[in-house]
């Protein structure tokens, strides 16, 4: 039994300001792909994915704020707890034969891959590759591009469920450049109510885990860190493009010269000897010209307003991308020592929660599956603590916390205890 739910329609335009049209013909450009109009209805339209990327490749906050994210998270490490020795034997054998299917990937290479997928797309994706020769039991885990994903839908665009409320599957929409995929069979039976087109594999639900970072349309639609700040880096590109034009023109002000005098009629010759020595300025010292032509220059004034509004703009990608100004940017902010270290917990906890709910997912989608079908225990993927903030600089805190008579010195020794374990768990 299955029943469906309401159109949730994925459009592939981008929104972005309502700045006139730029040519792109220097790399400082913004690509025309990530320039749209300015329809004020269009504001809850999903964002592209490969604008997403795009933008990500090309503005250094967007790309700086989510590697930061990606490497605190990674950074730690993980440990996989195990019910029993024969469970622990198996994953162990299992989990260092990956990539029999698609692209070699080692199990950290995996988690990498859907992490970054997750923050950058709001979901990332693992294809569970069901054995050859016994189809109840998997031999791989393989990775699937998470902007090419869709959920499986009928001719009138409605995503189908099982009876749990779950989407029976997914689709993958194999761009044109990348036909030869298509090539591979499609190993999946298709139910005869979905729709699917000639550049597309479907992917039943039991044999894909989804990472979502976060949803909206009833847990449906996912939300990565870059939809929320999109609109804003183009905003902020727009405006930095217009700075960067301003700033050329103070820097190399414009020659202007002027021919003829109440005595001396202006000529075309005259005015085009006129416009060779003003060319010949660049390389010359000196020139000679008529007393009766003038040359100046029209010197632009510094454009310090627009500089006041790419600050706006960048601490708007700051906030959307929720860590610390100073390290989300790369460079030091104006936050006090306490400030920053309120900031740094917060962002800690963030990407505290992101571990967490990533180690659900893992467990429930992927190790309750496996284990299922092996007939085994299931194992618990565990995240060691992310520490934004050094060993050393908690010690030193830690000391004046002593002082202070906020902990005793038992209690210090204990908190001296832990961290210099976590050190060394993750050296």
């Amino acid at each position: 039994m299955t029943f469906v739910t309401r159109a949730l329609t994925v459009p592939q335009k981008v929104i972005t300001s309502s700045v006139q049209e730029l040519n792109v013909t220097t790399a400082s450009d913004i690509p025309q792909s990530l320039k749209t109009d300015e329809s004020s209805d269009r504001w809850n339209t999903k964002i592209a994915p490969d604008n997403l990327e795009l933008l990500y490749e090309i503005d250094p906050i967007t790309r700086n704020g989510l590697r930061t994210a990606l490497e605190i998270i990674m950074a730690p490490k993980w440990e996989i707890v195990y019910p029993d020795i024969e469970t622990q034997t198996f994953y162990e054998a299992f989990l260092s034969n990956l990539g029999k299917v698609g692209d070699v990937y080692s199990f950290y290479g995996l988690v990498r891959r859907a992490m970054e997928d997750k923050l950058r797309f709001g979901w990332g994706f693992w294809e569970l590759v069901p054995d050859k020769n016994d189809g109840s039991k998997y031999a791989d885990i393989a990775i699937i591009d998470a902007k090419k994903m869709d959920y499986a839908r009928d001719s009138m665009q409605n995503i189908h469920f099982d009876d749990f409320g779950r989407p029976l599957g997914f689709m993958e929409t194999i761009p044109n450049g990348e036909l030869m995929k298509l090539s591979l069979k499609q190993k999946y039976t298709i139910p005869s109510f979905i729709k699917k087109e000639s550049n597309q594999l479907y992917f039943p639900r039991e044999t894909v885990a989804v990472f979502k970072l976060d949803t909206t349309c009833d847990g449906f639609r996912p939300l990565g860190l870059i939809e929320t700040e999109y609109r804003t880096a183009i905003q902020r590109l727009n405006i930095q493009h217009a700075y960067s034009q301003s700033v050329w023109r103070t820097a190399f002000p414009v020659a202007v010269g002027y021919s003829g005098d109440q005595m001396h009629q202006p000529t075309p010759q005259g005015m085009q000897n006129l416009l060779t020595q003003i060319k010949n300025l660049n390389f010359k010292s000196e020139i000679v010209s008529p007393y009766w032509n003038k040359m100046e220059y029209l010197q632009a004034k510094f454009p310090e307003d627009l500089k006041t509004h790419l600050q706006y703009f960048q601490d708007l990608q700051v906030t959307a991308l929720g860590g610390p100004k100073a390290l989300i940017t790369g460079m030091g902010g104006e936050a006090n020592r306490r400030t920053l270290e309120i900031q740094n917990l917060n962002f800690e906890r963030m990407l505290r929660s992101v571990q967490l709910h990533f180690a659900e997912d893992i467990e429930s989608q992927v190790f309750a599956r496996i284990s299922a079908s092996e007939g085994l225990g299931i194992p618990k993927f565990k995240w060691n603590e992310i520490e934004i903030e050094g060993v050393a600089a908690k010690l030193e805190r830690l000391m004046q916390y002593v002082k202070l008579g906020i902990y005793g010195t038992e209690e210090a020794k204990q908190i001296v205890d832990r961290l210099e374990n976590f050190k060394r768990t993750v050296d």
